[in-house]
C-alpha cells in the first residue's frame, strides 16, 4: 500500500510538472505554477484549493490532479465518488491517464458501482493513446477484466468502445 502512495504522489507530481508548462516569470501569476508550488510544499489544502477552481473551469489536468489529491486524501477528504467523478470529467476530454484510472476504479467499484464493461471500454480508450508503462499497464488491467467477462458482455464493451470512436470520447457510455 505505501508503494502505491509512493507511485500516486510521483505521478501527481510529474502531471503537475507537466501541465504547468511555460509559466510567467512570476509563478503568482499563473495558478498552475502556484498549485504546483504548493504541492512541492507539500501544502495540499492551497493545492487543492487552485486545483478546484481551475477544475471548476474544465481545465482537464486540474481535475485529473485534483482527483489524485482526493483519491489519496491529500488536503481534502479522502473521497473515492469524487476522484472518480474528476477522472471522468478529465477522461471525457481525452487525458488518457484519466481513462487509466477511470477503468480501474469501475473494475474495482471503488467510489462508483463496479462496472466491468465501462472499465474494458475505459481501459482500451487509454490504452490507444498511452504509450510505455502506462500503456502495458492499461494492458494488464484490459486482459484481467476481459477475463471475466461474458461474451454479451465483450460485445457491449466493444459496442460502447466503438461507439466512443465513433462520436469522441466526451460522449463515451
Amino acid at each position: 500500500m505505501m508503494r502505491r502512495r509512493f507511485t500516486l504522489t510521483n505521478i501527481l507530481a510529474i502531471a503537475l510538472i507537466v501541465w504547468i508548462g511555460a509559466a510567467p516569470a512570476h509563478a503568482s501569476e499563473n495558478p498552475k505554477a502556484n498549485a504546483k508550488a504548493a504541492f512541492d510544499a507539500g501544502d495540499f489544502k492551497t493545492a487543492a484549493k487552485i486545483l478546484s477552481h481551475l477544475a471548476s473551469q474544465g481545465d482537464q489536468a486540474a481535475q485529473y490532479n485534483l482527483a489524485m489529491l482526493y483519491l489519496e486524501g491529500k488536503g481534502v477528504p479522502k473521497d473515492d465518488a469524487m476522484a472518480a467523478s474528476l477522472f471522468e470529467d478529465s477522461a471525457r476530454q481525452g487525458n488518457p491517464g484519466a481513462a487509466l484510472d477511470l477503468g480501474i476504479l469501475f473494475r474495482n467499484g471503488q467510489g462508483m458501482k463496479k462496472d466491468l464493461e465501462r472499465a474494458y471500454m475505459w481501459l482500451q480508450m487509454a490504452m490507444m493513446q498511452l504509450t510505455g508503462r502506462d500503456r502495458s499497464t492499461a494492458a494488464r488491467y484490459s486482459k484481467e477484466v476481459a477475463k471475466s467477462l461474458s461474451s454479451d458482455q465483450m460485445k457491449a464493451a466493444q459496442d460502447m468502445i466503438e461507439n466512443c470512436r465513433d462520436v469522441g470520447v466526451q460522449y463515451c457510455d
